[in-house]
């Protein structure tokens, strides 16, 4: 009974020792209070930052203020997908490099993070825009979408995607040079069977500002078999 219970522990231990660390080098920078943990401080959009973490069950990130400690973000971030998805992660700065990114070209570094869901269709790459009057990151359910696939700063627009079992969705968002969100084009394109059996793809174009559809266009093309 004593080695079940010394196994049982050493178990216990290397758990704990292992899930802790994989979003942060052991340096003396990183701190462990409690349930949190805390990184090094760094710079985001003119604040002295570093990240607070609850490291109980599903773990949430908390973007602080060194100066005031005030909450600048909040978000829930797998680190099962960010060991091992995408991107090899070793540092916070290398976290960092790869979630913030301008993502509305106003200038301000926005946050995104992948989230995994029980199958790619389903999983989000969920954005997070720096709203500079409030000086706080915000959600936007507007371009959270399944994934980021381009980032053109010079023309000022953002593309994403997300799929079917049968079509596939392209958001293009094109930004004022203030990070004001002006029109976004989306094209769907869906697979389906005529009455001869052949394969034809139905492609419809759309318009958007704000929530309104100020143009729609439909065609029918016949895929190349």
């Amino acid at each position: 009974m004593k080695k079940i219970g010394l196994l049982i522990l050493i178990s216990t231990f290397w758990f704990c020792y292992s899930y802790k660390p994989i979003l942060f080098s052991k340096k003396k920078s990183t701190a462990i209070d409690s349930i949190f943990m805390y990184s090094k401080t760094f710079p985001i959009n003119g604040y002295n930052c570093s990240w607070k973490i609850d490291t109980l069950d599903f773990p949430i990130f908390y973007l602080l203020d060194n100066s005031t400690k005030r909450i600048l973000l909040e978000a829930p971030v797998d680190f099962n997908v960010y060991d091992n998805y995408a991107v090899n992660i070793d540092s916070i700065d290398n976290f960092n490099s790869y979630v913030f990114k301008d993502l509305n070209f106003d200038g301000f570094l926005d946050f995104n993070i992948y989230s995994k869901g029980s199958m790619p269709m389903t999983s989000s790459t969920n954005i997070y825009i720096f709203n500079n009057k409030k000086k706080i990151f915000e959600y936007s359910e507007e371009l959270t979408d399944v994934s980021i696939d381009s980032i053109n700063q010079r023309k000022r627009f953002l593309i994403t995607s997300s799929f079917t079992f049968s079509s596939t969705t392209q958001k293009k968002h094109h930004f004022t040079n203030k990070g004001k969100l002006k029109y976004t084009e989306i094209i769907t394109e869906e697979k389906i069977n005529e009455s001869d059996s052949s394969n034809y793809i139905n492609i419809i174009y759309e318009k958007k500002i704000r929530d309104k559809i100020i143009k729609r266009e439909r065609k029918i093309e016949k895929l190349n078999n």
